[in-house]
């Protein structure tokens, strides 16, 4: 490919042309069955139900990159922001958020959304808490 030396002046560029090389890779698909997902519920803050609980996550990208991928790197999470201010019993359909996902690969779970629920808790007298067997 020629080069544009315009405004360069009197100033020479040898060679006069320049090779470049990009490199190319059949894109491959990685399946992760059973993915777990978590939810940051924040110090404190008593823990959450996660429906589903684990779901199926779809890596895709360059046969190199997503083949060495750490799965461990790898996070599906509820963000902490959607989860504050829930009362004990109250259930929210939120969307899932994966980070680690290195760059060229993209990461797709078998489902936008899960449901979470923050159990009620028996011990404070609630409907089944009486102590009564």
């Amino acid at each position: 490919m020629p080069l544009d030396t315009a405004g360069l002046g009197l100033n020479t560029v040898m060679p006069p042309t320049a090779t470049l090389g990009i490199r190319v890779e059949e894109i491959v698909q990685r399946v992760l069955d059973g993915f777990p997902v978590e939810a940051d519920v924040g110090p404190g803050r008593a823990d959450v139900v996660i429906e589903p609980s684990v779901v199926r996550l779809t890596l895709s990208g360059a046969r190199s990159v997503v083949n060495q991928l750490d799965v461990a790197a790898l996070r599906l999470r509820v963000p902490a922001e959607l989860l504050e201010d829930m009362e004990p019993g109250e259930e929210r359909r939120v969307p899932l958020s994966v980070e680690g996902v290195p760059e060229l690969v993209t990461a797709v779970p078998g489902t936008e959304y899960v449901t979470v629920r923050r159990p009620v808790d028996l011990s404070e007298g609630g409907p089944a808490g009486s102590g009564r067997p």
